[in-house]
């Protein structure tokens, strides 16, 4: 059976375009593979940070806490005294305590 030109140059075009696909769908899995290894390492330096972060976040609440602060002062030999009380006003401004 005789082909004609139009049928080889059509087999060679599709022989052509599957080779071409193959290899793009290869390369773009490849470099699809390579950006999810660079996402999982930077997503898991994220958590390392965030960690350290709160670490940090709860040392400085209890360095700063009040007991901290007043064992600080009287090792230093300060007192605390308060007479302040807690007060706020209210519209006919009155002083409720």
């Amino acid at each position: 059976m005789k082909t004609t030109k139009f049928e080889r140059f059509a087999r060679r075009i599709f022989f052509l375009t599957g080779t071409v696909f193959i290899f793009v769908f290869v390369g773009l899995s490849g470099f699809e593979y390579f950006y999810n290894i660079n996402c999982q390492s930077i997503e898991n330096e994220i958590e390392d940070i965030e960690a350290s972060i709160d670490s940090l976040t709860m040392e400085v609440q209890e360095l700063g806490s009040f007991e901290r602060l007043s064992e600080i002062a009287v090792a230093n030999g300060y007192t605390y005294q308060s007479d302040a009380t807690a007060a706020r006003y209210t519209s006919t401004s009155e002083v409720v305590q």
